[in-house]
């Protein structure tokens, strides 16, 4: 298991700074930070000058150990898409890591979620959303303080705020693996050094949140209904978060059950764009098995 859990890839386009912390990227929050940049390796790409995508798929094409070179681009036929893609790029360092990371950052940049019913509405057809849906979308917008944090066009934004969720290693299913001071956990203060930013994460976009199985970096709620009234309780739970440290904008909601059920209406179904496996290449150009291509996975999907 991972110190955090990983965020959501769709709509990433309108993210500037990634990962909880906003480590990656060397514009937006990341203005002013400069003089931790260097501390890390991962964070040192930031003097690269690219956004938060660009920079944390240059670090993960190493993370992951993923090696790209002429011959694997001959093999599996790249090379004219790199060569069309990267032409202004010398050939003798055309075809690596670096560039690769650059075709899946343009990749990721395409997956946005723009067929959801709220986006419907936005765009003139009031009948997209139920009504249930629309009230919640009120309560997502008015009393329930939603867009105090989410008003960004992904519905996240580049804020930092402690809601004093628990930290992965006090998840039931935590394994050895995860540190209860690993960096990871203080959010931005691992970043930056400030103890004032301990235990403040990203606010993260919320399209097709519904379709996710763990919230918060911690996978603490299970359910969006646990999410829901978490936030509408406003009481911490991991108390290695100090009080002074808590968001201010975390506050009691009052919302009563039928108030809750609109909410939750409105971030599940309102929010859901219905085809989002649109993006899903139905094919590769190696013609490997898609998407897993191990022997084990070959067999079974019958993709020889």
């Amino acid at each position: 298991m991972q110190e955090a859990r990983p965020i959501n890839l769709v709509n990433v386009a309108y993210v500037t700074n990634t990962s909880w912390n906003g480590s990656f990227g060397a514009e937006g929050a990341n203005i002013g930070t400069e003089n931790v940049w260097s501390e890390l390796e991962e964070t040192n790409r930031n003097y690269l000058g690219y956004h938060g995508l660009e920079t944390q798929n240059i670090q993960g094409m190493l993370t992951h150990r993923i090696r790209i070179d002429k011959n694997l681009t001959d093999l599996y036929g790249y090379t004219e898409l790199f060569d069309a893609s990267f032409h202004q790029i010398e050939e003798e360092e055309r075809y690596n890591t670096f560039t690769a990371s650059f075709a899946v950052s343009a990749y990721l940049r395409t997956v946005l979620s723009n067929e959801a019913p709220f986006q419907d509405w936005l765009r003139g057809n009031y009948s997209a959303m139920t009504y249930q849906e629309k009230e919640g979308g009120l309560l997502f917008f008015g009393k329930a303080n939603c867009s105090k944090c989410h008003y960004q066009p992904n519905l996240g934004s580049d804020e930092f705020h402690a809601l004093g969720v628990n930290d992965m290693d006090q998840h039931p299913l935590s394994v050895k693996a995860t540190d209860p001071v690993a960096r990871r956990n203080l959010g931005r203060g691992g970043f930056t050094h400030n103890e004032d930013d301990n235990y403040k994460f990203k606010v993260p976009g919320i399209y097709n949140i519904g379709d996710s199985k763990h919230y918060f970096h911690g996978s603490s709620a299970e359910t969006l209904e646990e999410l829901i009234e978490y936030k509408n309780l406003a009481v911490k739970e991991n108390e290695r978060v100090s009080d002074q440290n808590m968001s201010s904008k975390f506050i009691p909601l009052s919302l009563d059950n039928k108030e809750k059920k609109q909410l939750l209406a409105f971030i599940k179904n309102g929010l859901k764009d219905p085809n989002i496996i649109r993006y899903q290449p139905d094919r590769v150009l190696s013609r490997n098995c898609f998407p897993n291509n191990d022997e084990e996975s070959i067999g079974q999907l019958g993709c020889r």
